[in-house]
């Protein structure tokens, strides 16, 4: 994250966000006498090599966010601060979620991805 203050009253900043996608764990629901209905994870989609827990995960994710604002002063104490803000600034669609249970019709299909772009424009006043 940063903040760089121009001439003129002209403010522009940023915030960017990266981390490792999370673990993503295929599932199958089994019947286990006298126990009843549990989750049998996998851990691995090709079924080849198991792997730790963890080894399988969804993609990374980066996101971006931007702001350019212009402030007006009117006097000592008030001010009109006019903004644009971009979320999402590469309009990345990141997968946050898989259908994980091995028995639907989904399976490995995007349940959730990450929201699209989107531009804000407003203003404040300040005194």
């Amino acid at each position: 994250a940063g903040l760089y203050q121009f001439p003129l009253g002209f403010n522009f900043s940023f915030n960017i966000n990266g981390r490792q996608g999370y673990p993503y764990l295929p599932w199958v629901s089994v019947y286990k006498p006298n126990v009843g209905w549990d989750n049998v994870y996998a851990n691995d989609l090709s079924g080849s090599d198991v792997g730790k827990f963890g080894d399988s995960r969804l993609p990374n994710f980066f996101d971006a966010n931007l702001r350019l604002e212009k402030v007006f002063f009117f006097g000592e104490s008030t001010s009109v601060v006019l903004g644009v803000d971009v979320f999402n600034a590469f309009n990345s669609a990141t997968a946050l979620s898989y259908q994980s249970s091995l028995t639907s019709a989904n399976f490995a299909t995007s349940m959730r991805i990450l929201n699209p772009r989107c531009i804000r424009i407003g203003g404040r006043i300040q005194f």
